[in-house]
């Protein structure tokens, strides 16, 4: 019998309470060969998943995740999510939304970390140029449709 509530649960706690300090701790939480999977990164193995997150820590001035939700079932779960965080440089703090889709192991360790979210409207659409353009087409097919 799957134990996905309490893995749930202590992934969660986990992800909310993460800073630079916690990712000589991903070998308690992760499988050495876990997969993760973002708008921007695809990365297998515990040291490239450090790096996603050390990356993360160096562009951001502040970063906090909020676990709203979870559901799940056999050895799969979900998290629904907002990603708070100001990048370096900047005054404005912003906010992502997203969904990850974490699968766990027979040992409770998380094998596979996919994060899903609008990486057009996030990140993409807050670009000089680039987020006009992009504006502009969301706004034509909502118009269209």
């Amino acid at each position: 019998m799957s134990n996905i509530g309490e893995w749930l649960s202590r992934y969660s706690d986990f992800f909310e309470s993460l800073d630079k300090t916690k990712l000589e701790q991903f070998d308690q939480v992760f499988n050495q060969q876990i997969r993760f999977k973002d708008p921007f990164n695809d990365v297998v193995g515990i040291e490239s998943v450090k790096q996603v997150f050390r990356h993360m820590f160096r562009v951001c001035e502040t970063c906090q995740f909020e676990v709203s939700d979870s559901c799940g079932s056999g050895d799969q779960g979900y998290l629904h999510w907002k990603f708070l965080y100001r990048a370096k440089g900047s005054s404005e703090s912003r906010t992502i939304i997203g969904i990850s889709q974490v699968r766990f192991n027979p040992q409770g360790e998380v094998i596979e970390h996919i994060d899903y979210w609008d990486s057009a409207e996030y990140v993409y659409e807050k670009l000089p140029l680039l987020g006009g353009v992009l504006s502009w087409i969301r706004k034509r097919y909502l118009q269209a449709a």
